[in-house]
């Protein structure tokens, strides 16, 4: 959908991922590329990350699967809404914070992005509620009293301690 272009400049920010090279740039996409619209920075530090989240009105996480889903919370830590990939361990992370889409049909990510465009939750008492939640379920503190209420106890069991 490159009329997304047209509302939003998007920034693809960081390497190439696993086993994969950077593609030619499709020609229906590369005018927006010209224009700026659709922008490759490649990697950038965390402090460039956290200032393209802070000042984006939103991200995207798009991922057929994940073991957690640390950038949606990257993402939300900052107050910047988090449109996300409806599947495996996304929406237990970003909860009612994120919008979420199917990972596999381009229309329900469209459709994703527009609501974000129509809603403009960045700010909104609900968005920034949900955020408030997040921030104090994923704390260093609750996970380290997880790996040893959980984790520990196994391990001693494992080890015959």
């Amino acid at each position: 959908f490159p009329e997304v272009l047209e509302t939003w400049r998007v920034v693809v920010a960081g390497k190439a991922g696993w086993l994969q090279e950077r593609e030619a740039i499709p020609p229906v996409l590369q005018d927006a590329v010209r224009r700026k619209r659709l922008v490759f920075p490649g990697f950038v530090t965390d402090f460039q990350k956290y200032k393209l989240l802070r000042f984006a009105d939103a991200s995207l996480y798009p991922s057929f699967f994940e073991g957690f889903g640390l950038p949606v919370l990257e993402s939300l830590s900052v107050g910047t809404p988090c449109v996300a990939s409806f599947s495996s361990s996304i929406p237990e992370v970003g909860g009612e914070a994120c919008v979420y889409f199917d990972p596999f049909s381009a229309e329900s990510l469209y459709l994703a992005l527009r609501h974000v465009e129509r809603v403009g939750l960045k700010g909104s008492p609900a968005f920034v509620a949900a955020c408030a939640t997040l921030r104090q379920r994923f704390t260093w503190e609750n996970m380290l009293t997880q790996i040893l209420v959980r984790l520990v106890p196994e391990l001693r069991r494992h080890a015959g301690v």
